[in-house]
């Protein structure tokens, strides 16, 4: 099979950490050439530290991928890509009565907006044998009290996949869609205690029995890339929690 990856562009959105982190660090292990973008530069510096950089196959990109000027940030000095990938989000769990527009807006920003735009901006520079992949996740088809917003944006994704792998042709636009993953955003959620907790009772649940982990999400993206014929499709990393 033709290699998609090695010698490859690939633009990692909210690859500073959890599960773009780990896509970036695979891309690297198939001699890719990554950009990480993400918006704390701290988190960037040590994300690029532990990738084993810097160097000239590991570029950092310090912008807000759910505005405009943070878009135009990222792309101002990228002329070509092969593959594009969005793991970023910037969601909120809570009761619906407890949800403002503020809240709202941040959710639709980084999920909707952002992969839309972000698409946008990218199509002119893919690679016809490139591809997009987006990270939606099991609030689409399970979604728990609280999730609402988070259920609504990846739903809403998975339909800008369908639509999107038809109008880019012949570029591949796909998403892969985890369950509970281990990644840092739990710790906004619940306490550590409580997510230990949590895990456990979700892993005796579902039929793999553990919970996922950042590289599990990361072998699935890295597998879209590198198959050409793969597109207009929702790969689920879930471990089964759909069943349940």
């Amino acid at each position: 099979m033709h290699d998609l990856i090695a010698n490859r562009e690939i633009l990692v959105v909210g690859g500073s950490s959890g599960m773009g982190l780990a896509t970036a660090r695979q891309c690297l292990a198939q001699n890719g050439r990554v950009k990480i973008v993400g918006r704390n530069r701290d988190r960037l510096d040590s994300a690029i530290a532990y990738l084993g950089g810097p160097d000239e196959r590991i570029v950092s990109i310090q912008a807000d991928a759910s505005t405009e000027e943070g878009r135009a940030k990222i792309f101002a000095g990228v002329r070509s890509i092969d593959h594009m990938v969005v793991t970023s989000a910037n969601l909120s769990y809570k009761p619906l009565a407890q949800f403002d527009l503020n809240s709202v807006r941040l959710a639709l920003a980084s999920k909707i907006e952002a992969p839309f735009f972000l698409s946008q901006s990218a199509a002119p520079m893919l690679a016809k044998d490139g591809s997009i992949t987006f990270v939606s996740g099991i609030a689409a088809y399970r979604p728990i009290p609280g999730g609402s917003i988070t259920a609504t944006v990846n739903g809403a994704l998975e339909a800008m996949v369908r639509a999107l792998c038809q109008e880019l042709a012949p570029v591949r636009v796909n998403a892969v869609s985890p369950g509970w993953i281990d990644t840092p955003i739990w710790s906004t959620i619940i306490s550590d205690d409580q997510k230990a907790a949590a895990h456990a009772a979700m892993a005796e649940r579902i039929p793999a029995r553990r919970i996922g982990q950042a590289e599990d999400v990361a072998a699935a993206i890295v597998s879209i890339m590198e198959n050409p014929h793969i597109s207009g499709t929702v790969l689920h990393v879930d471990g089964g929690q759909q069943l349940v």
